[in-house]
């Protein structure tokens, strides 16, 4: 998808071919356009009158010639190959005329006026002036439609998914007189399969970046969700008595705060429509922080040649903004903002800490700390320092202060102010001001846990801040569980803190799945290359293969299990994909591949340009070599290069749009949760930690006028 820019060659050859429309010498001039030769030799001519009657002029005119050539290309596509297929379109067309028929009747009935004049109004509503005319528009709309899905047959989409033929060749290569080629849709569109658990808050303000309010139910929420992703419970979170619960289990039991949780969490593929902390987190772990990924050797970072697009770029690059992208006044560079701002990190003590009683509930003190506010409720100050962050981020065995204060006992803690600017002290330097992550510290306790054991360091390179590695919170196959606060402000089902986890990336090529393996070891193994895969087992033919090991093209195929074209291992054993991954019924399979097909068939925004080079390569149709046939040629030929070209770019800007919207939101969000001298609007982790204390109860020391507990009245 990236990077050409619509050259200034290219613009100025479609205007110059455009310049055919200032003058009538089209219709002035009724030569032959287009020649057709049938199966049996007979030559078949058409002439500028019959493919450019109505001809526009202006700036529609290499559209409008498109389309009235490739309808007529359609054309004689079924008038050549007659039979049943045509005769059923046209019993279709006229049941389509009949029934506008019976509306005019209907109409006319209703409203009091003559059938002569409904009709008039519906044949105006369709463009056409007379029955005749809305019979073959009619029955063009349903060629058009049947010859898309031909175009579209079984082989066809499995060649648009991996943009490959059998023989492996392009399937839509890149070609001199139409232009760009696609390399289909796995790597054009990147898909992603994604599960989550979603903590959905009651409070509607959620672009409030630190002074966010949380109910004791959402707290504990969270609290329990993260305990049971680590295997642990218990107050301390440290508990592993009980059985370690899968990620899919635990939003299936707890649930999770949307539909999801029926599928035991599965939302299907990851789609633009998702609100962009959650799909443009996802790309920034995976495609910038995640070392597999960016490895030169990987597959990600590999280039693919065979369509011969000659700006081809690496695949990770899909999701990625472009290079030279900038964003907010100060043309900041976009993919340069992403990078240093980096994976976050969330303490597991902090979600330890949100389960305490007297942490998650309302206080009940008998008496008001500021007025009562809830903004200093001791679960508001840690969400909001802990976890309200836009960004994703990962959970790390760290503990928090509040952590040791709990267990030291909070009655009647105070800190003076001295104190209390040493701990402000102490959490500027654990603030990374471009991430905006405050960090605990080390805990072998909460590394210990089943859920911190699989070894993430190929995957993150993950440094406690006083140097100790640590592997972050995955779920029972080893799969890292992502997190971020995500909002669009206007009440999106998707708003709310997520647990994400990628079931499959879009940049692993190969994944092998051992469902043998323990729970505190990595059950998935990725490999970037074909040979890799094949050392460690793998092939491509069904039923030789001894390793578990699924492509990227299996995975998301468009088959149910009990077809023979369904990819299996060894020993016939269907392989674990998006259809049958997470399903109750036959009829869920189905729908499931359903959604992949109707995916790959939609993909390609410029499709009717290869539709219409198909019909040209394939159907014995050339232009004349007339001066006529040739301009006509040459404003078509151009109108698709320029369309596939523009439609290109507008890809790119609108993926670049939103990446640009995305860091302007985080930036001004980093901004707020910057605890800086006298101008923070974060609450410091210290009046958590003394709200039950003597000074907050009479309003003295940090609490009073100054204090870094006073609320300013």
């Amino acid at each position: 998808m990236k990077k050409a820019k619509l050259t200034l060659a290219l613009v100025s050859s479609l205007a110059a071919v455009m310049a055919l429309s200032a003058c009538n010498e089209v219709t002035e001039k009724d030569g032959v356009v287009l020649t057709f030769t049938d199966n049996s030799g007979q030559r078949y001519e058409y002439k500028a009158s019959e493919l450019l009657d109505n001809y526009e002029q202006g700036s529609s005119a290499a559209s409008t010639n498109f389309s009235k050539v490739k309808e007529v290309l359609i054309r004689k596509f079924y008038e050549e190959k007659g039979g049943s297929t045509l005769e059923q379109l046209k019993t279709k067309a006229q049941n389509s005329v009949d029934s506008i028929k019976k509306q005019a009747q209907t109409n006319a009935n209703s409203n009091g006026t003559s059938y002569a004049t409904e009709l008039e109004t519906l044949l105006k509503s369709n463009s056409v002036k007379n029955v005749s005319e809305l019979f073959e528009a009619k029955l063009y709309s349903f060629e058009e439609e049947d010859f898309s899905r031909q175009f579209k047959n079984d082989t066809a989409v499995e060649a648009m998914k991996t943009g490959l033929n059998a023989d492996g060749t392009a399937y839509f290569p890149y070609s001199e007189e139409y232009g760009r080629g696609s390399n289909g849709y796995l790597i054009e569109k990147t898909p992603y399969h994604v599960s989550h658990f979603l903590v959905k808050f009651s409070s509607t303000s959620h672009s409030e970046a630190s002074e966010f309010t949380i109910t004791k139910a959402e707290s504990q929420k969270i609290s329990q969700a993260v305990k049971a992703f680590a295997g642990a419970s218990g107050n301390n979170g440290t508990d592993t008595s009980g059985r370690r619960m899968s990620f899919g289990d635990i939003c299936f039991t707890l649930p999770s705060d949307d539909t999801s949780a029926t599928s035991y969490g599965d939302l299907g593929l990851m789609e633009d429509g998702y609100v962009q902390e959650f799909r443009l987190g996802v790309y920034a772990y995976d495609a910038l922080y995640n070392r597999k990924h960016t490895a030169a050797d990987s597959y990600a970072s590999s280039r693919p040649a065979f369509t011969g697009n000659k700006d081809e770029v690496q695949i990770r690059e899909h999701v990625l903004p472009s290079e030279d992208d900038t964003f907010g006044p100060k043309a900041k560079n976009t993919r340069d903002y992403f990078e240093q701002l980096g994976i976050g990190t969330i303490p597991y003590g902090a979600a330890v800490a949100l389960g305490y009683d007297e942490v998650a509930g309302d206080p009940n003190l008998g008496y008001s700390v500021n007025d009562g506010s809830s903004t200093y409720y001791p679960r508001n100050v840690l969400f909001n320092k802990y976890f309200n962050n836009r960004s994703i981020a990962v959970i790390v065995p760290e503990k928090i202060p509040f952590n040791d204060a709990y267990e030291a006992g909070l009655s009647d803690k105070n800190m003076t102010t001295s104190e209390a600017e040493a701990f402000v002290a102490s959490e500027k330097a654990s603030f990374d001001a471009n991430k905006s992550w405050y960090r605990g510290t080390y805990s072998s306790d909460y590394a210990s846990l089943p859920g911190f054991q699989v070894n993430t360091s190929d995957l993150l390179d993950v440094k406690s801040t006083t140097g100790e590695s640590e592997n972050v919170l995955t779920n029972e196959r080893g799969q890292i569980i992502l997190a971020v606060k995500a909002s669009n402000g206007s009440g999106n089902a998707y708003e709310g803190l997520h647990f994400i986890v990628v079931n499959r990336s879009a940049l692993d090529n190969f994944v092998k799945y051992d469902a043998s393996a323990a729970d505190d070891t990595a059950r998935y193994t990725s490999y970037n290359t074909l040979e890799e895969a094949k050392a460690a087992g793998y092939s491509e033919t069904n039923g030789e293969s001894t390793a578990d090991i699924t492509s990227l093209s299996d995975y998301f195929t468009v088959n149910i299990p009990s077809s023979s074209n369904f990819p299996k291992y060894a020993g016939e054993k269907v392989k674990s994909t998006y259809v049958n991954r997470v399903v109750t019924s036959d009829k869920n399979y189905q729908e499931k591949a359903n959604k992949i097909s109707s995916a790959v068939k939609d993909y390609n925004s410029s499709e009717d340009t290869y539709e219409f080079q198909s019909l040209i390569e394939t159907q014995n149709l050339t232009f004349s070599t007339s001066d006529l046939g040739k301009k006509v040629e040459s404003l078509i030929k151009n109108y698709i290069t320029f369309t596939r070209e523009k439609n290109h770019e507008d890809e790119i800007k609108t993926l670049d749009d939103a990446w640009d919207t995305y860091a302007e939101v985080l930036e001004r969000q980093n901004e707020d949760r910057d605890i800086a001298d006298g101008k923070q609007r974060l609450i410091s982790e210290a009046v958590a930690m003394t709200y039950f204390g003597k000074d907050a109860r009479l309003g003295e020391g940090i609490y009073d006028n100054g204090g870094i507990g006073y609320d300013g009245k």
